[in-house]
């Protein structure tokens, strides 16, 4: 019989131990990780189920509307996002995103792009953007506009010109503040360039605005 010496043996049995440290600590980052996800597979169920919980954009407002409407619904789902890190915030927008492309939407009122423009309100609550912006300094990443003609051009959005000659637009649009609350008021007149990017608005957004206070959207 093989005597192990006392100096070996407690080698061993640390070297057991420390295997079983760093499994224990491997099977906790790994249940980290599942509930991190398993958390953000929850948020981004509930966004989606809030969206399709109010109407679309295309189908609230007429040619000839010039009512306001509440975003109490809208304002909820914003609320939600913030809750999130920036990081899943994204990602769930990214997901809506990809569900807009599936359904092959084509522009235009009345079509699939009805789930398009929900996302391209949220984005004006969720963001703190101008109602005055440069025209020059502004991306478009295509969408529902009013037409209006200045100078045999088409001014996407709501375009205007300063006292001063500066061309601007209102990136809030559709959205206007009525008793120092947000509500949605705008008539489409037609749609104009490529599918809607709310991926790559999100972060024009990010990139430039803040995003609002959950005191903002109560």
């Amino acid at each position: 019989m093989k005597i192990i010496p006392k100096n070996k043996c407690h080698l061993i049995r640390r070297s057991r131990y420390l295997a079983k440290r760093v499994l224990l600590v491997l099977v906790l980052i790994l249940l980290l990780l599942l509930v991190t996800h398993l958390r953000l597979v929850v948020s981004t169920i509930q966004f989606f189920y809030k969206m399709g919980q109010f109407p679309p954009w295309l189908n609230m407002i007429s040619e000839d509307a010039v009512e306001t409407y509440p975003l109490n619904e809208e304002k909820q789902i914003a609320r939600l996002l913030l809750e999130q890190t920036e990081q899943d915030r994204r990602r769930m927008i990214a997901v809506y995103q990809v569900y807009i492309e599936i359904l092959s939407w084509k522009p235009g009122p009345g079509s699939e792009s009805s789930s398009a423009s929900k996302l391209f309100v949220l984005l004006r609550l969720l963001f703190n953007v101008p109602e005055e912006y440069p025209r020059d300094e502004a991306r478009f990443f295509g969408g529902w506009i009013i037409l209006r003609v200045h100078e045999d051009e088409i001014l996407t959005m709501d375009a205007s010109t300063r006292e001063d000659g500066n061309m601007i637009v209102n990136l809030l649009w559709p959205l206007v503040y009525e008793d120092e609350q947000l509500v949605l008021q705008g008539t489409i007149f037609a749609y104009r360039g490529f599918p809607y990017d709310g991926m790559g608005e999100y972060d024009y957004f990010a990139s430039h605005f803040l995003l609002r206070s959950v005191d903002e959207l109560k």
